[in-house]
């Protein structure tokens, strides 16, 4: 039973007392909860993904009924996919064959996918609850089965736990595919839970900065869809958290094996994951040489895990590289190696092009890091999205903490290293996929891409001597937050129900 007591009072906060059923009375203020973000983390990501999980339709968040048919083979044990060669024929005459990526897999879940393909990029047609009733109606009809084509996975069964054992598991009562899709929806917001509670709760500074940054709009929406956002985003939050601690808590006074242990598989989760966000591993470079035996040990240690994750991101390329070869994908205008080549040989017009798409797309890719959903036809009002990026930029620039340890600046250079590199290799890595328009801007950059080193860019505008807000920012955050996602339900259930 939870009463309000107004004749209790801690220090000026309004304090709540909680009877217990053993007949204890036990207090609870409002500073108590503000002072523990991984809480307000858990409550408040949980209520929106949720409600985002809800009112999302079946296979609408982006590249959905991909991320489940590789799920679902690799449940099946299809780690990687299979092909199929078919001719071309032209006016009735054949001139060739093309290979296209894929795999086999139950009529229902094929059928269930395609009910709603008609939504994708059309943000004027809409659905409704009936045609998702329909939707998980669909048997997963196991003894009928048929290739279906999809883009080559660059991804482990890694970057889908704990997805592909639950996926596993309801296939073998087969379960229809509304209810793999869904159990798969909140496996992606389970990880996200746990990642990004554990995050908040051991970084040592600006755990506010994490509270808002891991409640944004885009975080939530990917975290409630079926997809490797979630695990990929909590991966990154919890190992720019871990690291945090390792350099700026003072109770750990020497890094140990089982430190060192935790930071490598972090690492090898991120690198096997997204190459492009390998670059956070450089963050050990900000733990104090006083931490270590020598300074030799640091950088031996630093070596080391540098070539192993990006040993493991080579052999994730090339794993994929090797798998995908003679496969048709993306347009037939371009080649992916004369494109790698063009950049290489021409570094300063390369150079020039990653300069153009950042002034071109500014707000496409500030838009896309707050939130759009759908089939990214669904977008924040414009003003909402600016609201959301002061928010983090005031956030960052705050102490609400008790914080003893500063950012020095050959820390804030190395997180500038850090967002540099992954940018570059985020906006070369769809380059190198999609190509450029005929003006010389990068096609295919979503600024969601850029969320998992986003924190580390926020944390190089903390200033030397921080700026205290008090409680009072931090109420007016949770009431921003809750107001920006509620706003983005309202644009979900406009875009997908409401003519």
């Amino acid at each position: 039973m939870l009463s309000r007591n107004k004749n209790l009072r801690y220090k000026n906060c309004v304090v709540f007392c909680i009877i217990y059923k053993d007949g204890q009375i036990r207090r609870c203020s409002m500073k108590n909860i503000l002072d523990r973000p991984q809480v307000l983390f858990l409550i408040i990501c949980t209520f929106w993904s949720l409600l985002f999980a809800f009112f999302n339709p079946p296979f609408q968040a982006p590249d959905e009924p991909e991320h489940l048919y590789k799920i679902y083979g690799m449940s099946q044990g299809s780690w990687s996919f299979k092909k199929l060669t078919q001719p071309i024929y032209e006016n009735g005459e054949y001139i060739g064959t093309v290979t296209k990526s894929g795999n086999i897999f139950p009529n229902g879940l094929i059928d269930a996918s395609l009910v709603t393909y008609d939504l994708h990029f059309s943000p004027y047609k809409k659905t409704s609850f009936q045609e998702t009733r329909e939707i998980a109606k669909i048997k997963l009809q196991k003894e009928t089965q048929y290739f279906m084509n999809y883009g080559v996975p660059a991804y482990t069964p890694i970057s889908y736990m704990p997805s592909v054992i639950f996926v596993w598991l309801l296939s073998l009562f087969n379960a229809t595919p509304f209810v793999i899709l869904m159990v798969a929806r909140l496996c992606s917001l389970f990880t996200y839970l746990i990642f990004g509670y554990y995050a908040i709760k051991i970084t040592p500074i600006k755990k506010w900065l994490f509270l808002i940054f891991a409640l944004m709009p885009m975080c939530l929406y990917e975290a409630s869809a079926c997809s490797t956002d979630a695990l990929i985003m909590g991966a990154s939050l919890l190992f720019t958290a871990y690291t945090l601690n390792l350099a700026y808590n003072e109770k750990i006074e020497k890094i140990t094996f089982k430190h060192n242990l935790v930071f490598l598989l972090l690492a090898s989760i991120i690198a096997i994951c997204k190459f492009t966000y390998m670059p956070l591993v450089f963050l050990y470079l900000i733990i104090p040489n006083k931490k270590f035996t020598s300074a030799e040990l640091k950088l031996k240690n630093f070596v080391l895990y540098t070539i192993f994750t990006c040993a493991l991101s080579v052999l994730v390329i090339a794993q994929h590289l090797y798998f995908s070869r003679d496969c048709q994908f993306g347009s037939d205008a371009f080649s992916s190696k004369d494109l790698f080549l063009n950049a290489i040989l021409h570094p300063i017009d390369y150079f020039i092009k990653v300069i153009l798409s950042t002034f071109e797309n500014f707000y496409g890719y500030l838009s896309g890091f707050i939130g759009i959903f759908g089939w990214l036809d669904a977008k924040l009002p414009e003003i909402v999205v600016f609201i959301y990026f002061g928010l983090l930029i005031l956030t960052a620039v705050q102490n609400n903490e008790i914080e003893t340890v500063k950012i020095s600046l050959k820390d804030k250079l190395i997180f500038f290293l850090i967002s540099t590199v992954s940018y570059f290799l985020v906006l070369s890595s769809c380059y190198l996929v999609f190509g450029e328009t005929i003006y010389g801007v990068l096609l295919g950059v979503q600024g969601r891409y850029f969320i998992p080193f986003a924190l580390v860019a926020l944390l190089m505008f903390s200033p030397k001597k921080g700026i205290g807000y008090g409680n009072v920012f931090k109420i007016i955050s949770l009431v921003v937050v809750n107001f920006v996602l509620f706003v983005s339900l309202l644009t979900i259930i406009c875009r997908f129900y409401i003519l």
